[in-house]
């Protein structure tokens, strides 16, 4: 119980300032707009810490419900109340900050490797409760590669095609910043097992499949905790184990790792140690 009051305190201090620093931002906007000083700088940030206060309580009463019913992961009121509403604000926010950086890579795809400068491919998303089976989306990612082909008019293998700036944007995770988009529309999720190709559908175990119990993530435990260096078998590990302890804390541990692996490139683009295709690599065995 006293674990759990001080993970609330550290919660409430944190939504408390960030709301505050929220609600700076908001009246320096009503700078050049309003003469009263007092209502400039006081006024707009009063009111978003009220009513942030307020919505932040109801979410509160529910993350208390949610530990008093010890219920976690997928089934947890985390991912049932409030992980789709994080979501939402973090990717709102990321597609306005970065909004710069997306026009000026799109500039640089197109001059570089030329249209579309939009990759979509289908991906499998969380299985649909009334049909249970995985629901199908689009997959956005900026493209890296040329549509190089050879005398036949077919196109030429993946390593021929993909050039050095096709390189940089995947080493820097780059190309994934359309998939915000994915998220805003609720295909993916911030933090979740990563979507992967539709052809290996066929050859996941029954227990396997529940990774997709949960919405696909832009990075996730298997992503931090190995990425293309380990097998499939624990990659699937990992992210069962993410369905079932999903939680705010853990998304934002995630989070972190990822952050520190793309500064020091660690397990990211296409490395010698990558896994042969799921869908290869089990044909074999079968």
């Amino acid at each position: 119980m006293q674990d759990r009051d001080g993970k609330l305190r550290i919660i409430d201090i944190a939504v408390t300032m960030t709301l505050f620093i929220i609600g700076c931002i908001t009246s320096k906007f009503f700078i050049e707009r309003v003469e009263d000083t007092w209502f400039m700088f006081n006024g707009p940030a009063l009111s978003v810490l009220v009513i942030g206060e307020m919505i932040w309580w109801k979410i509160r009463k529910k993350i208390i419900a949610g530990w008093d019913s010890q219920k976690r992961g997928k089934e947890g009121i985390y991912n049932k109340y409030i992980k789709r509403v994080l979501d939402v604000i973090c990717s709102l926010c990321a597609l306005i900050l970065f909004s710069w950086l997306f026009l000026l890579i799109a500039i640089l795809v197109k001059l570089k490797l030329g249209s579309p400068v939009i990759f979509t491919t289908e991906r499998p998303g969380r299985i649909d409760p009334k049909t249970g089976e995985e629901k199908l989306f689009k997959l956005y990612k900026f493209r890296t590669m040329t549509n190089a082909k050879d005398e036949n008019g077919e196109l030429l293998p993946d390593s021929k095609r993909l050039t050095h700036f096709g390189r940089s944007l995947r080493a820097l995770s780059i190309d994934e910043i359309p998939e915000f988009f994915n998220i805003l529309k609720g295909d993916m999720s911030l933090i979740g097992p990563r979507p992967l190709a539709v052809v290996y559908l066929p050859y996941y175990t029954q227990e396997e499949h529940h990774r997709h119990d949960v919405r696909p993530g832009l990075t996730g435990w298997a992503q931090v905790n190995g990425r293309n260096s380990i097998s499939w078998e624990d990659k699937f590990k990992f992210d069962l184990q993410y369905t079932e302890e999903m939680s705010l804390l853990f998304d934002v541990k995630i989070l972190l790792f990822t952050i520190k692996k793309v500064f020091i490139r660690e397990g990211i683009g296409q490395g010698e140690n990558q896994p042969e295709s799921l869908h290869i690599l089990r044909k074999k065995v079968r």
